[in-house]
């Protein structure tokens, strides 16, 4: 079994409905140096670096691939696609088999969340593409908006990789979650309030046990959490709740204890 981590894939050469950079017969969506020193990831680099390990997955012999979260930059529906694209292509050419759980950069709550990025122009300069023209960068020197920018909630974001393990697969010898054999979104909800009892919604969980070949058990955690938070918001909205990046692990002992429980009760059947 490989297992990647943050691969955090960036399409180089993606369409965001902006026009990029001229690459030789290709145009480059790339992003700036300054947001990559600024952060505690690289993007354009991404884009070879899950390549090349894929690529040496297939050296290696290895069929199963585990992609443990934050498996693309920041979930956008672009960003997805192009991911799904790449994986299957590894599928059909080598035969590698993809399970992931999601990071907290791949999905967001119940409907979503808007995104902008900054995307350099042939001149040095650079292009705010975002999902919603509320973004502003008095900086930029110009604005495109496109849903391509958009992050998907559940469970429409794990409905654009549906071969990754998140719902059954037809080649599974085994598959559950912490609700039973059903994959169904609607069967795998739990209650979560805020801390003052006003706002309380239920939100999809996607841990999941997989048998893809015989006797190999992966068990994946979704430990995404997201908190509703005390106030008044538009209902589902992404200020509505507190990002699960900053919830972190102390929020599945609150809000997730099923989750716990089960992993429990699939330790005691593995053992």
């Amino acid at each position: 079994v490989a297992i990647i981590a943050d691969a955090h894939f960036h399409d180089l050469y993606g369409d965001y409905d902006f026009t990029g950079v001229e690459a030789g017969d290709r145009r480059m969506t790339a992003r700036r140096l300054t947001d990559t020193v600024r952060s505690t990831r690289v993007f354009n680099e991404s884009y070879f670096a899950l390549r090349t390990a894929l690529d040496e997955v297939v050296h290696r012999g290895i069929k199963q691939v585990v992609l443990l979260g934050d498996y693309s930059d920041d979930g956008q529906v672009a960003t997805l696609s192009a991911l799904r694209q790449l994986l299957d292509g590894y599928t059909e050419a080598h035969g590698l088999v993809f399970t992931a759980t999601p990071g907290n950069h791949d999905i967001f709550g119940p409907e979503g969340r808007h995104h902008a990025k900054r995307l350099l122009n042939p001149d040095g300069t650079y292009t705010i593409v975002a999902s919603d023209s509320a973004f502003i960068d008095e900086d930029a020197d110009g604005m495109v908006v496109t849903d391509k920018m958009f992050c998907a909630g559940y469970p429409e974001g794990l409905r654009a990789l549906p071969d990754l393990g998140f719902f059954r697969r037809a080649g599974d010898l085994h598959w559950e979650t912490p609700f039973g054999p059903d994959d169904a979104p609607e069967q795998r909800l739990y209650p979560v309030r805020s801390a003052d009892g006003t706002n309380e919604y239920h939100l999809m969980d996607a841990s999941y046990l997989a048998e893809p070949v015989a006797g190999l058990w992966l068990l994946m955690i979704d430990a995404n959490v997201f908190e509703p938070r005390d106030g008044d918001f538009e209902r589902g909205s992404s200020g509505a709740f507190i990002d699960s990046t900053n919830a972190g692990w102390n929020a599945m002992l609150r809000h997730k204890r099923f989750v716990i429980e089960w992993i429990k009760d699939v330790t005691r059947r593995a053992e």
